[in-house]
């Protein structure tokens, strides 16, 4: 899983030379074990309780060409009791001046080979991530960034120097059928700490990569719709929001949105557990854009701007780091989205980022001005109102949900996005 075969290598250094020939200075990836040298199994996994020019895809959203359906996007509406960013973050785990535990020489954290069938479940993602804080104390830091609706921990993952005047964020999963790039996470973080002091560009290592940069990665922005999206209404816990899902649920019918079976619905579940679609709840084209006109399972953009605690804590890390880019994983399409209307110096960093990030993952580049994209997403904002260079990077091709077997092809396709960017951001400093 972890590398592609020899072609692809070859692909590879073809693109390392081209970019190095545009003055970008991003390195050969070290080509590892493949997955068959690799040690561990499903059976040997750590387990530990919870311790401290074609028509381009809509941005967010799957190709309408693939899934019959209108195109998406993302929003949800935080509780009053949800907290209100990262400032209130309560820290995990300490990374600083910390010895790691003893562990074991076949460690693993995901299952090596994942099949189609498989789900990734919230509850997996935070033992594996509890798991990975114990092990590797000095190099992760698992803080809570916040609470859904639903009383689930949104969970953030501190990379690099939290002291660095350049900190990078990475959001996955703000749609909720588009998890499988929860699981893209999780395997870029295992890269990370499994082989840490490993080469990973030309000789440098990934200890060397962060030593000037932070990044704060957040696996699963929206579990309470991931819940939905996997297991159907019956998985979130408050009686109150079941009920107005159900409620929901009948609007969306009136409207002619459902489509297909009622279990294709929750299937294809989109937003948080309030009915908001987190993408469209930034303020960023927030007041003209109408979308849906009540909670739905796409394209309601909630109540006002950042009225979610999946947007809020977002913003709320943007206010606390020096944040020198956003990136945004979100499926399907193969596409990188970006020019959200900037001009400027503003637009030559973004633009610097898209070149990176195709290159890197041999996706296409997309115009949100040029295919109409709807306004309000993450990156809008971070362009348009903070001038701070955002991608949203649309991983496979299909429908969502995508299977699980094809994160070894999305691995291959991005595992040079992480050490790249902290070798290209890391350098400002």
């Amino acid at each position: 899983m972890r590398h592609a075969n020899s072609i692809k290598v070859l692909v590879t250094a073809a693109l390392v030379l081209l970019i190095a020939a545009l003055g970008l200075g991003i390195a050969v990836l070290v080509k590892r074990p493949g997955k068959e040298e690799q040690a561990g199994s499903a059976a040997e996994s750590v387990s530990l309780p919870a311790s401290s020019g074609e028509t381009a895809p809509e941005e967010g959203a799957e190709s309408t060409a693939e899934t019959g359906e209108e195109p998406e996007n993302s929003g949800e509406t935080a509780p009053e009791s949800a907290s209100s960013g990262a400032e209130e973050a309560s820290e995990s785990t300490a990374a600083e001046e910390t010895e790691n535990p003893e562990r074991p020489e076949d460690l693993t954290f995901l299952i090596d080979e994942v099949s189609d069938g498989d789900l990734y479940s919230y509850d997996d993602m935070m033992e594996d991530l509890a798991s990975m804080a114990y092990y590797f104390p000095d190099r992760m830091t698992l803080r809570t960034l916040g609470e859904t609706a639903d009383g689930r921990e949104i969970p953030e993952a501190v990379l690099g120097d939290p002291e660095s005047e350049t900190h990078l964020i990475f959001q996955y999963t703000m749609h909720a059928r588009e998890y499988i790039n929860s699981l893209l996470a999780m395997r870029q973080l295992e890269d990370y700490l499994l082989h840490y002091d490993e080469p990973v560009i030309g000789e440098t290592t990934y200890r060397e990569l962060f030593e000037k940069v932070c990044f704060h990665v957040i696996p699963m922005d929206n579990p309470d719709g991931v819940m939905i999206s996997q297991e159907g209404p019956e998985a979130i816990r408050d009686e109150e929001l079941r009920d107005g899902l159900e409620a929901i649920f009948e609007y969306d019918d009136d409207h002619g949105y459902v489509k297909g079976s009622r279990e294709q619905y929750w299937r294809r579940w989109k937003a948080n557990a309030r009915g908001v679609d987190v993408n469209r709840n930034f303020d960023s084209g927030w007041d003209s854009y109408s979308g849906h006109g009540a909670p739905s399972t796409e394209r309601y953009k909630g109540e006002a701007p950042g009225s979610e605690a999946e947007s809020r804590i977002i913003l709320a890390l943007e206010k606390e780091y020096p944040v020198a880019a956003c990136i945004s994983y979100h499926s399907a399409g193969g596409t990188v989205y970006w020019d959200y209307g900037s001009s400027g110096d503003i637009y030559e960093k973004d633009k610097e980022l898209v070149n990176i990030v195709t290159m890197l993952t041999g996706y296409s580049a997309s115009s949100s001005v040029v295919t109409s994209q709807d306004a309000a997403g993450c990156s809008d904002y971070f362009v348009l109102e903070l001038e701070i260079p955002a991608v949203t990077i649309e991983t496979g091709s299909g429908s969502c949900p995508l299977p699980a077997g094809d994160l070894e092809e999305l691995w291959e396709e991005n595992c040079l996005v992480w050490p790249s960017l902290a070798n290209r951001y890391g350098r400002e400093n």
